[in-house]
């Protein structure tokens, strides 16, 4: 069955193996181009995520360590300005136990120096603190954005800190009392005695709102995959974007610290790191593969929808330009089956077709019209031969039947001549001695001759006319030299004399009004031209209408032996080129033309005898 199906759809079908020829190409060739396509988005999309993943750690190392830098201008003013550095150090030595007043007296001035100095020149600053070393209250708030909001610092903690001076310490959230206060991240920086840099009165202690970081990087939100976090040089989370991290250790700590690379590929995620050696923190991005591949994901099932609707598309246009192109194809081969059998009608091509296809169907329509034309011609050329060859058995028929012994007539006609001789019958003796070389002309079996002959032979016709009318007829002619060594068909001219003298013009009438046959021949264009004209009544209107409609006729009877049979015998000689033709007028007389082609004797005798091989 699915043979069959083969042989039907694919084996004998050329078009249907170009068009699966072409798909397959097709179909092959987008499939590797869209997995070259889809594996370069990846692999650009990958870059692209780091790239930006990469800006973005810059841009938070950057506004980091642009508030640790802000932190130490703000100490090295305070150090600067030797009266308020001062008042610090005396705030961070006495105890609000021995002197309270003055306490608050220095606290005021404290406070309200450094709210000036460094609150107002920062505004994400959420808390300031001094951490009072070895003195009670230990932990100072100088400046709380949300009042009466409980602080988050560990004074144990603190007091930690400057036991080990470690510079760099972890994010609120760490180490906060308060597990509803919101997430910070703290700079710091040791308060020195002015006789003694070794020894630490405090700490100042500045919070910031983990939110402004996220600030720094808004720009990139758009384009950023995963997280966005800041470590300490022991894996401490200082910032986490996603708020997963707070409070607990970085698990991929290790790897961060036994590596040098920036750019780390792990087995669900790649981390881009961003390393701060001047101030010890490490600035890190997580870019999930499964972020990754969802956005690939995304921009592969856009291309492959496209490809499949555009690959669908060309399939489609190609197999209905397949269809169309099979389909005239089918249409050529029909008609070449059509004339092979025989069947040369067969319908034109559109003529708005003009392509390969459209030539060789109008070349096949050309061809079977010229072969239906060359067979009607030869089977018209056919029927004419057969047709002459008919006739002229017919006319040797009728002459032999006319001839009876013509050998024997001509003996008995000039024993007539010599009889009216004995008795004086000149005149009688003259017209049997015309008549008997009329005969004798008659009797030859040439069926071309010279036209001199031929007019020779309408001169003697005439003269036994002449003789019987005496001055009431007469002859003129009038022929061109050119023409009279040239060939025509026997006894051609003498029938339209002979018309002329019964017809045309009136003999028999009691007058003495001279009748006159004007017989002419000369050359015109590319014809030879013998006219027979007359001066007589001329012919009616509607009989000489009828006259060339039956000229026209290409059938013969018996009866039509005058002009007719003229006609008829130049267009089986000639073709239907050459002709006899009528022109008359009443009152005015009867002209009768005929045209011919001007060949010499030798050129008509080829002519006809070809005509007569077929």
């Amino acid at each position: 069955m699915l043979r069959q199906i083969m042989q039907r759809t694919i084996t004998g079908r050329f078009f249907n193996k170009l068009f699966l020829t072409y798909s397959l190409i097709i179909v092959t060739t987008v499939v590797i181009l869209i997995s070259f396509i889809t594996d370069n988005i990846a692999t650009t999309l990958k870059r692209q995520a780091i790239s930006f993943n990469q800006q973005v750690l810059v841009s938070l190392d950057s506004y980091y360590q642009q508030k640790i830098t802000n932190m130490k201008v703000f100490l090295r003013n305070i150090i600067n300005d030797e009266e308020f550095y001062s008042s610090i150090a005396q705030f961070l030595e006495i105890s609000s136990d021995d002197d309270q007043a003055k306490y608050m007296s220095l606290f005021t001035a404290v406070q309200s120096k450094l709210t000036t100095s460094i609150v107002s020149l920062d505004n994400d600053i959420t808390n300031v603190y001094l951490y009072r070393n070895d003195q009670s209250p230990a932990l100072v708030p100088i400046y709380k954005r949300i009042q009466n909001y409980p602080y988050n610092i560990d004074e144990s903690y603190m007091k930690d800190l400057v036991q080990t001076t470690m510079f760099f310490p972890p994010i609120h959230s760490s180490m906060t009392k308060y597990p509803q206060s919101t997430y910070e991240y703290t700079t710091y920086d040791f308060i020195r005695d002015p006789d003694d840099v070794s020894r630490i009165l405090g700490v100042l202690v500045i919070d910031y709102d983990c939110r402004k970081l996220v600030n720094s990087f808004s720009r990139f939100r758009e384009y950023i995959k995963g997280n966005i976090l800041i470590l300490t040089e022991s894996g401490e989370v200082v910032f986490d974007d996603s708020e997963r991290y707070y409070k607990k250790n970085y698990p991929h700590t290790d790897v961060i610290l036994g590596s040098q690379s920036n750019t780390i590929y792990l087995k669900n995620e790649i981390l881009n790191i961003n390393r701060n050696s001047r101030y010890g923190f490490i600035s890190v991005g997580e870019i999930p593969f499964r972020d990754l591949y969802q956005d690939i994901g995304v921009i592969n099932r856009k291309i492959y929808t496209i490809t499949a609707i555009s690959l669908l598309m060309i399939l489609l246009l190609t197999f209905i330009s397949n269809a169309r192109f099979s389909k005239r194809v089918r249409d050529i081969v029909r008609s070449i089956r059509k004339i092979r059998n025989g069947i040369f009608e067969i319908p034109p091509p559109p003529s708005n077709t003009k392509d390969e296809i459209g030539i060789i169907s109008m070349n096949v329509f050309e061809m079977s019209q010229r072969i239906k034309s060359h067979i009607e011609k030869e089977y018209v050329y056919d029927l004419r031969r057969k047709e002459t060859e008919l006739k002229q058995k017919e006319a040797e028929l009728y002459a032999l039947q006319s001839q009876v012994n013509p050998h024997f007539l001509y003996n008995t006609l000039e024993v007539i001549r010599m009889k009216a001789l004995t008795y004086k019958q000149n005149e009688v003796s003259t017209m049997i001695r015309i008549l008997s070389d009329l005969f004798r002309s008659s009797i030859k079996e040439q069926m071309v001759v010279r036209l001199r002959d031929e007019l020779n032979y309408c001169k003697i016709y005439l003269e036994l006319f002449t003789i019987r009318y005496g001055d009431r007829l007469e002859a003129i002619f009038d022929i061109s030299e050119a023409v009279l060594p040239l060939g025509t068909i026997k006894h051609l001219l003498q029938p339209v004399v002979e018309n002329s003298l019964i017809h045309g013009i009136q003999l028999d009438w009691d007058s003495d009004r001279v009748n006159r046959i004007g017989i002419r021949g000369y050359l015109e264009d590319e014809f030879l031209i013998l006219e027979v004209a007359d001066n007589g009544p001329g012919i009616p209107e509607d009989k000489l209408q009828e006259m060339r409609k039956d000229l026209d006729d290409p059938y013969l009877t018996k009866q039509q032996i005058g002009l007719f049979n003229v006609n008829r015998r130049i267009k089986l000689i000639y073709g239907n080129d050459y002709s006899l033709q009528i022109a008359s007028k009443p009152g005015n007389g009867t002209t009768v033309k005929l045209k011919l082609k001007p060949l010499t004797l030798e050129e008509l005798e080829a002519h006809v005898q070809s005509d007569a091989r077929g």
